[in-house]
């Protein structure tokens, strides 16, 4: 189980250690593309798995548990909130659906609306991208071109619902945040009144202070940029086989490599920090696999 493994991984490398811990690895359905989307919810780490033809798959760790039916795209994505939301786009004969970690339906789209390819949670209403824009239920607003990556945050106590189009622009509740860029917004993340945004053209990721509808460059680090996470204000970013990281970027602009694939890896495709844990996640979907790191020094 992976309660335990996580237990069995702090005890062995202690949480005051100066050496980078090796990380642990997870092992899944590598044709599946295990790993493609991660989420901790409820100090369990699930993973989704979207590609097989009879159906995508979710697992708790190394779990199966939950499989779905053709080529639904189940584990698209995943996000904790009141639930584990779990998107599968193509289900309900391309309506899209958004699951609960028992299968149950939390939405389903219209016809040809493909709900769920990403989803979050704003406070406790289920958020979804679909074809035209992001769904919020009761409302919707459209993007430029379709969705890539989704968050739900808090911007000076309020939540708010940011989202970037394949155009690079960023937006905010509807409105416009930051300006199309072909380079940038592959992944979104905010912490301490901070917003990350993963430029992988550029192989960085932008700095900005974030306040509503405002967002002013900070700084630029270089580094991998598919995957952003952020907690307090240490920064990791991954893709191209590396997951890296900075205790603070505006202090120090210079990363550190915290793991490396080996040749043709795709480590860092997806990132995920459980603070409470001291536990960094990074899905590596290429070869079936997430790699887990002791990232408590970095939260003290």
């Amino acid at each position: 189980m992976l309660r335990l493994r996580w237990l069995a991984l702090t005890t062995l490398f202690g949480c005051h250690r100066a050496v980078e811990p090796t990380p642990t690895v997870l092992r899944g359905d590598a044709e599946a593309g295990y790993g493609i989307a991660i989420a901790w919810h409820d100090g369990d780490l699930w993973v989704g798995a979207p590609l097989r033809p009879e159906g995508g798959r979710l697992y708790r760790g190394e779990q199966l548990v939950l499989t779905g039916d053709g080529r639904d795209l189940l584990g698209n994505s995943v996000a904790s909130g009141p639930r584990l939301a779990v998107g599968a786009p193509r289900a309900a004969d391309g309506r899209g659906q958004v699951v609960d970690a028992a299968g149950a339906a939390l939405a389903t789209g219209e016809p040809g609306q493909g709900l769920g390819a990403r989803v979050a949670w704003r406070d406790t209403q289920l958020v979804a991208t679909d074809r035209g824009g992001v769904w919020l239920g009761d409302r919707a607003w459209s993007l430029p071109e379709r969705g890539q990556s989704l968050l739900s945050a808090a911007i000076d106590g309020a939540p708010v619902v940011l989202a970037t189009s394949l155009d690079g622009s960023v937006w905010q509740d509807g409105e416009r945040l930051l300006p199309a860029d072909a380079d940038e917004a592959a992944a979104l993340a905010v912490c301490d009144d901070r917003l990350y945004v993963a430029a992988p053209g550029a192989r960085e990721v932008r700095v900005y202070a974030i306040a509503p509808f405002v967002a002013t460059p900070l700084a630029v680090v270089r580094g991998p940029a598919r995957s952003v996470a952020c907690a307090g204000g240490a920064l990791w970013s991954g893709g191209g086989g590396e997951v890296w990281r900075w205790e603070d970027p505006l202090r120090d602009a210079r990363g550190r490599r915290l793991g490396q694939g080996a040749e043709g890896s795709d480590l860092g495709a997806s990132l995920a920090v459980d603070r409470d844990r001291g536990a960094l996640a990074a899905g590596a979907p290429g070869e079936g696999a997430v790699w887990l790191f002791d990232v408590s020094a970095s939260l003290r």
